[in-house]
């Protein structure tokens, strides 16, 4: 299953020592990490990003999920100190491509007091016990969230009701008054707009989430000419279990364009 980690530290160490652990459970083939970030809270409120050793072996401050999520875990005042960092900042629409919901994003910032330090990581793992381990040896504590394609139910739920609407006002445009067809018109083409715009706007999310895919699979191939026989056929499922994921979205996506080719 693939997840967003945040493991909180009090001090650079213990997140140096988890980021350390993360990548022997990745190099082991225990988990699979696609991207890492460390960051700390200031006094002010303000972020910044930790330029870590290099010598843990995993792509840090490099990946554009991880790194577009640290505004909104660091809170109000993190989003416009990451912005200021060159759209680091976090926003609603991170979240969605994350898969993870603003709760989370709350909880988060609500332990991530002025002077702690935060480990952020793009993990995919099929038992949490080696990830606890590591975070609580190192003095962390842990949130976990599983990725999940929210909007994806969201606007597929938003297509049908669209639809249910057109309906609706297609069925009473052929019984209304000739002055009230005009109006009645204009709202059939604002519906349509919108399942048009949905439809769109869910296609270029699936072509991004179709990048990601791509580039975790290149990842987890590369993971397995390093692991030994036993970790080889567990990372083979997790490359399998991303394109079940990506298949599942492609048949969403599929449904809503039937709807709104019917509309």
């Amino acid at each position: 299953m693939n997840k967003i980690v945040v493991a909180i530290f009090n001090n650079e160490m213990g997140a140096a020592q988890a980021l350390r652990t993360l990548a022997e459970l990745h190099f082991d083939g225990q988990i699979s990490v696609f991207g890492t970030t460390v960051f700390g809270k200031n006094s002010d409120g303000s972020i910044s990003v930790k330029q870590m050793d290099s010598d843990h072996g995993l792509v840090t401050v490099g990946s554009a999920l991880v790194g577009g999520l640290i505004g909104a875990f660091a809170g109000p005042a993190g989003v416009l100190a990451g912005m200021a960092l060159g759209g680091l900042g976090g926003s609603l629409v991170d979240l969605e491509d994350a898969g993870i919901d603003a709760r989370f994003a709350d909880e988060v910032s609500a332990a991530l007091a002025p002077g702690k330090v935060a480990l952020l990581a793009d993990i995919q793992e099929e038992w949490t016990a080696p990830v606890d381990e590591a975070i609580t040896a190192a003095g962390g504590i842990i949130f976990r969230r599983n990725k999940a394609d929210i909007t994806d139910e969201q606007w597929l739920r938003d297509v049908t009701a669209f639809e249910a609407e057109l309906e609706a006002l297609e069925a009473e445009s052929k019984t209304a008054a000739a002055e009230d067809k005009a109006k009645l018109q204009q709202h059939i083409d604002a519906v349509k707009k919108k399942i048009a715009d949905t439809q769109s706007a869910w296609s270029q999310k699936l072509d991004k989430a179709k990048e990601d895919v791509e580039a975790k699979v290149k990842a987890l191939q590369a993971q397995v000419k390093t692991a030994n026989d036993a970790r080889k056929d567990k990372i083979n499922a997790r490359i399998e279990s991303l394109k079940a994921d990506l298949n599942q979205r492609r048949e969403k996506l599929q449904k809503s364009a039937e709807l709104a080719k019917e509309a």
